[in-house]
């Protein structure tokens, strides 16, 4: 008997700090990326870095699929902690997080990739960020945690405006 295997779902995770007076009026979307960004550079990137989908997330996508849960991944969340990502992680590990819903128009998808951006108004998250997942509905756990990325950059946002960015594929 031959069993046919899904395609892996793999992500990718990229923040980016932009200068505490960066307009956000004049944010236009990245032809590359389909992000939304500041007309001027940022002081951190730290590029695109693969991440984690933990167990919670995999039952989480399979309830979405099969009608069981309305409830949608529609936000982002950083903490503190540079624990190594692990499948059984149910929420972010730090013990200074903070959450941000989409940016509005996010996500978007283009064949099979999904884009997200959440914006983290300056201030917020004044702490060094570690650790970086998405959810579902408000929270940091037990069930509502997709995935976890660490190993990004250590960036501290302070009064600056972060921006945190995933992309979803399947292979």
């Amino acid at each position: 008997m031959h069993i046919e295997h899904m395609p892996k779902t793999i992500g990718r995770f990229r923040c980016l700090i932009f200068p505490m007076d960066a307009k956000l009026e004049n944010w236009r979307r990245d032809p590359k990326t389909g992000l939304m960004l500041p007309d001027v550079p940022p002081e951190f990137d730290s590029g695109w870095c693969g991440n984690l989908v933990v167990t919670t997330g995999k039952v989480l996508t399979q309830k979405q699929v099969f009608g069981l849960t309305s409830t949608a991944v529609d936000r982002t969340g950083v903490g503190d902690s540079n624990a190594a990502p692990a499948v059984g992680q149910t929420g972010l590990q730090g013990g200074s997080t903070a959450f941000q819903v989409f940016d509005g128009g996010f996500p978007t998808i283009a064949g099979a990739v999904i884009s997200t951006q959440s914006t983290y108004a300056g201030g917020a998250t004044a702490f060094q960020w570690l650790e970086a997942g998405m959810f579902a509905g408000p929270g940091n756990g037990p069930t509502n945690m997709l995935d976890r990325v660490t190993g990004f950059g250590d960036p501290t946002p302070g009064g600056a405006t972060a921006i945190a960015a995933w992309t979803y594929t399947q292979l």
